[in-house]
């Protein structure tokens, strides 16, 4: 995986101004950057005329060390800033995540009700990784692992995730997926569930859990793509799906 700088293009959060009522917001996912959005995100600007915006999560989009400190909070922080300032500004607001932004997009449903869909691409509510229970006690003496980015079957891309994973960044990430997982009951808002077929960084069980427990789900199987799907094979599916939950919401 190649190390950012702030400078890059691929590190910067995206805004695009549109002319409807309607909004949405993209997640990515953790130690990614805004880059796995990045073309859905003018896809569907143009398609749709909606606004469009990709938020870079704390400690992201530099070097792996600056997720040290992060904190759960921090994240869902910056997220929810994103959502409540769409859902000020626009009639109709749909939440978009990836992994760990499907996560804190599930966060952002919870919370925020009035937020019209979501769309959710391979999201977690587990961490799979058999350290992730003890990360917070060992992460003070094993500062991090090896990469959990790249996993796209797409010849020739690159999501630019970090090419170290803070263990300190896995048990935040753990603390805030019990935290949705208790209250994913309450959920409401239709949300798109789109699970890749075969994914090595989140296991089934995350999306099986968010398709028996939420309220109003509707689940789509990308069978040509693996975990990072927004730079798949199957990116016009999630484009499509993204479109739908914006036209239901006009309807």
């Amino acid at each position: 995986m190649t190390e950012l700088t702030t400078t890059d293009s691929v590190s910067s959060p995206i805004s695009l101004r549109g002319e409807s009522s309607a909004a949405v917001v993209m997640l990515h996912g953790f130690t990614g950057s805004p880059y796995v959005w990045r073309d859905i995100a003018h896809r569907v600007h143009a398609s749709t005329g909606a606004t469009v915006s990709v938020p870079l999560l704390p400690g992201h989009g530099t070097v792996w060390t600056d997720m040290l400190d992060c904190t759960w909070e921090d994240w869902v922080d910056c997220a929810l800033d994103e959502v409540d300032a769409a859902l000020a500004e626009h009639d109709r607001v749909v939440v978009a995540g990836l992994s760990m932004g499907g996560t804190l997009a599930l966060e952002a449903l919870v919370s925020r009700p009035e937020v019209a869909a979501g769309v959710l691409v391979n999201p977690a509510v587990y961490v799979d990784s058999p350290l992730a229970r003890f990360a917070g006690v060992l992460s003070p003496f094993i500062t991090d692992v090896k990469s959990i980015g790249g996993d796209i079957a797409r010849p020739g891309m690159d999501e630019y995730a970090y090419p170290r994973t803070p263990l300190s960044g896995v048990a935040q990430l753990y603390r805030g997926c019990e935290r949705v997982r208790a209250r994913l009951w309450s959920l409401q808002t239709p949300v798109t569930l789109m699970s890749s077929s075969t994914d090595n960084v989140v296991a089934s069980r995350s999306s099986d859990f968010i398709a028996r427990t939420a309220q109003n789900v509707n689940r789509v199987i990308m069978r040509e793509s693996l975990h990072v799907a927004t730079l798949d094979y199957d990116a016009p599916m999630i484009i499509q799906q993204i479109e739908r939950a914006l036209a239901r919401d006009e309807a």
